[in-house]
């Protein structure tokens, strides 16, 4: 899920608010190391069909976790849930061709919210993504 990665690392409202912006927009996974505020693309699973022009149409669905320290904005660190706000409104509706996939549509199926540790909590979000191939 190339396509997500590349659009959060050029959207500068999000990386304005990760630890070392664009590079802090991880795929698959982030090591416990890294410095919070981050954020991490994950593709959970994907779909391909053949359309009636011949063409493979794909529907994947993708988790994005935005990881920091508190969940609200405080202090001057960036809090998950306002990342993930910003996350959202980056994504949601995009289309277009990224990173050599073209998008036509994404869409936000969930939102929630875990606590991983003390020093880490996470807004995982469910987003359903329609690819051209």
């Amino acid at each position: 899920m190339r396509s997500l990665v590349n659009i959060l690392e050029n959207d500068a409202a999000v990386t304005a608010l990760l630890a070392d912006g664009a590079g802090s927009v991880n795929v698959e996974y982030a090591s416990q190391t890294d410095a919070v505020p981050y954020i991490v693309v994950e593709l959970m699973e994907e779909e391909e069909t053949n359309t009636m022009s011949n063409t493979i149409a794909t529907e994947a669905r993708a988790r994005v976790f935005s990881v920091s320290n508190r969940l609200y904005t405080a202090a001057g660190t960036s809090g998950a849930f306002n990342i993930a706000q910003l996350v959202r409104t980056g994504l949601v509706g995009q289309a277009g061709t990224f990173n050599g996939e073209t998008i036509n549509k994404v869409n936000l199926e969930s939102t929630s919210h875990f606590i991983e540790s003390p020093e880490r909590i996470v807004v995982e979000q469910i987003f359903q993504v329609f690819k051209t191939v």
